[in-house]
Parts: C-alpha cells; sequence; structure tokens
C-alpha cells in the first residue's frame, strides 16, 4: 500500500467540526472537509469517547461509521499530524498505543480516498475484549452525544 505524503485525516468523535477538540486541534488549519465513512468499522465507548474498531471479529463488513474527512493545509501538515497523534496517543512503532494510526479506505459522496484514521489498538481491543466498552447503537458520535444532551427546563 502506498502511503501518499499529507494524506487527509477521517475523524468521527471528538475531531468533528463542532466537536470539544476541534477547535483546539483543526479550526483554521484544514482545506476542507467532507462528510465521509469508513466501512467494517463500529464504534465503541467508554461513555466520554468513541473508538473505532475495525476487527473482523468484532465488526462486520456491511458496518460503518459517519465522520467527515479532513484536509489539512500542507504547510500545517506536519504540526497537525503531531498534535494529533499526541491527543491520540499515537506513538509509532510502539505496540501498547491506545489508538492506531492506520491507512483506510473511506467513501464519500465522490467515491473513496485513502486517508488515515485513528483505530482501537491493542490495549483497547483488550478493555473491550472483558466488557470495560460498550458498542455504541448510532454509527454516529455526534448523534449520540445530541442524544445525551440534557435540555435544561
Amino acid at each position: 500500500m502506498m502511503i501518499q505524503r499529507n494524506m487527509p485525516f477521517f475523524v468521527y468523535g471528538t475531531l468533528i467540526p463542532g466537536q470539544e477538540n476541534y477547535p483546539r486541534f483543526l479550526a483554521g488549519r484544514t482545506l476542507h472537509e467532507t462528510p465521509a465513512r469508513i466501512r467494517g468499522a463500529v464504534l465503541y465507548t467508554e461513555g466520554r469517547y468513541p473508538y473505532l474498531v475495525v476487527d473482523s471479529t468484532l465488526a462486520q463488513p456491511s458496518d460503518e461509521v459517519l465522520g467527515y474527512l479532513i484536509h489539512i493545509k500542507p504547510h500545517l501538515y506536519d504540526a497537525v499530524l503531531e498534535h494529533v497523534d499526541q491527543l491520540e496517543g499515537y506513538r509509532a512503532y510502539k505496540t501498547d498505543n491506545w489508538y492506531e494510526r492506520v491507512c483506510r479506505e473511506i467513501q464519500t459522496e465522490r467515491g473513496s480516498v485513502r486517508a488515515w484514521v485513528y483505530v482501537a489498538g491493542i490495549r483497547l481491543i483488550g478493555s473491550l475484549r472483558v466488557g470495560l466498552l460498550r458498542r455504541m447503537k448510532e454509527n454516529s458520535w455526534v448523534a449520540t452525544v445530541e442524544q445525551t444532551i440534557l435540555v435544561p427546563f
């Protein structure tokens, strides 16, 4: 698999436009953001954060997760990649990451695109297998967050 320089990111949780980490890590640093989906994936959570799982024993090929394809401004790409890696606890060549950064096919209205996506690492998969994480009913973090917001009366 050939990995291109300045590959876009697929985001599905707190980095989605309008969510809590977008202003700190991506606002003003993107060229454009496009609604997208990843197939063969499901979301798990402990309550505060989503974890994208692509393990074939846990996600079916027909499962999909909604998110955004984010294109970073070229002159900011390396810095954004480093900051997002730090946010996600990803360290290259380590085996105990919470998240792994992998290249996957992402679907948009215009077709498929290769993009970076942060998926649950071996530590999270272990927590999931012993019941510490629950599978989310929705395939969208935004839909889940909106359902849990309490409306004051």
